[in-house]
């Protein structure tokens, strides 16, 4: 599914765990490895090459797209 903005509930099974999906190699701080630990901030197998999921639902493994044409016509 792709959108212009964090969904704030997952459509398919209805959970508001929508986390932001890290790619890269993050800087592990205490905060971030809790966060990775619980769940709430899943990490993207590989670099972004513009086509990676931007959110993912940490219930059902959803995942939603951020869709850069509605982004750059905001006008």
């Amino acid at each position: 599914m792709k959108s212009k903005n964090k969904p704030s509930v997952c459509p398919w099974c209805g959970s508001h765990r929508i986390a932001i999906v890290l790619g890269g190699m993050p800087v592990y701080i205490p905060e971030l490895e809790k966060e990775l630990a619980d769940g709430e901030k899943p990490i993207a197998d590989s670099p972004s090459a513009g086509n990676e999921p931007s959110w993912q639902c940490t219930e059902c493994g959803a995942q939603f797209y951020r869709d850069l044409h509605l982004v750059k016509n905001r006008n």
